[in-house]
């Protein structure tokens, strides 16, 4: 893990988090770096998604390509269609 102060590179609440796993601190960098402040984070320790909170409530969760695919029938196809189970 590293360092989330040393991490983020400024003070605030990023920098009050602790920690970050090594396997996603180039990408919770680039965010912060770029306006989307994030509150907490997990690589998955492979068993979960890696995943990562931002401050506006929103979580980004990174897979493998082929892994995400299976997600795509939570979700209407672009033209608002359910190709699988309806869970309305």
């Amino acid at each position: 893990m590293t360092n989330f102060k040393k991490l983020c590179g400024r003070t605030g609440p990023c920098a009050d988090q602790g920690q970050v796993d090594d396997c996603i601190q180039d990408l919770v960098r680039t965010l912060n770096d770029n306006g989307y402040e994030t509150i907490a984070s997990c690589c998955g320790h492979g068993h979960r998604p890696a995943s990562i909170i931002l401050k506006d409530n929103r979580e980004i969760l990174i897979m493998p390509f082929e892994e995400a695919r299976k997600l795509d029938n939570l979700w209407p196809d672009t033209h608002g269609k359910h190709k699988g189970i309806d869970i309305k």
